[in-house]
């Protein structure tokens, strides 16, 4: 893929530097894995145009992301300096929350600032921060370029830089983002060689680089409970049989020995009770049994 096959979706000031997010317009797909088969880039940074008031790094930072979620270069991203071949081959991983008890998202939370990005933890904390900024008794404005339709606030201009600052330093990063139930995320493995230039200006200024996907394949990390109730309960029943030869069936037989014993003890002294009323009620006549008399005549 070559540069006239990108679209450039967005052009914007952060607080820490400009960050361009690119992608395939229309959507473009990869069948085979391996730097032939990506993105291909060589960027000038123009170092000469660099002040040392602001950072004394050189260099662009790459996030590779989802195309519908919001880039945070300055917490996830891989940094490049000039004068090197930077490959980055990337591997896709799925993550699946199984717990039904997690209070993660299940579905995309809508967000004020953001709609039509997928939910994430990074989006919903960077949705509130907006938020904050908003708000009319601080700021005033918002520093996105396109905000949404449903929320009336102003772009924050230059002569707000300094409301912005102050805000994002007393802004409390503890906010009600929950992660979410299921995301991808991508897995940089970065690697470095040496650019070939003619001159030294090439050497300072130029970065060659390559994404790509290292595999075609797409982890899947399934998050779930290790152990259970129901896991107890085997272990248990499995631990009694192993050493002491017990078994459900003989624990039942047990129970049942102990319920026919406590069952006599209970019901021998009210039987007893009722047999000797009913003999006192039954009065049978006595009857005389007169023995023959013996014969001693021949």
């Amino acid at each position: 893929m070559d540069y006239n096959q990108l679209y450039l979706l967005a052009i914007s000031l952060t607080v820490f530097s400009i960050y361009f997010a690119y992608n395939g317009q229309p959507d473009r797909k990869v069948t085979l894995a391996g730097p032939q088969f990506g993105l291909n880039l060589v960027l000038n940074v123009s170092v000469s145009e660099y002040s040392r008031l602001s950072s004394s790094n050189v260099g662009v930072k790459v996030s590779v992301h989802d195309r519908n979620s919001i880039p945070v270069p300055h917490q996830v991203g891989v940094t490049l300096s000039p004068g090197k071949n930077s490959y980055l081959a990337i591997e896709t991983v799925k993550h699946i929350d199984k717990t039904r008890e997690s209070n993660c998202v299940r579905h995309d939370r809508s967000l004020d600032f953001f709609p039509g990005y997928s939910y994430a933890v990074s989006t919903c904390r960077i949705d509130a921060e907006y938020r904050n900024y908003a708000d009319v008794n601080k700021c005033g404005c918002s520093p996105e370029v396109n905000p949404s339709s449903n929320v009336n606030t102003r772009n924050c201009t230059i002569a707000d830089i300094c409301c912005l600052f102050q805000e994002r330093r007393t802004f409390d990063p503890s906010v009600n983002c929950p992660p979410s139930c299921e995301y991808l995320s991508y897995d940089i493995q970065p690697s470095y060689s040496d650019l070939y230039t003619d001159g030294e200006s090439g050497r300072i200024n130029l970065i060659s680089l390559y994404v790509y996907f290292d595999t075609m394949l797409v982890t899947q990390l399934f998050t779930d409970y290790s152990y259970t109730f129901a896991n107890l309960l085997a272990d248990m029943g499995g631990l009694l049989g192993l050493f002491t030869g017990a078994s459900v069936i003989s624990l039942l037989e047990v129970c049942i020995l102990l319920f026919d014993v406590l069952k006599s003890l209970l019901l021998t002294p009210r039987v007893n009770k009722v047999v000797a009323e009913l003999e006192n009620k039954i009065h049978l006549p006595e009857v005389e049994i007169e023995e023959p008399e013996s014969d001693d005549s021949l």
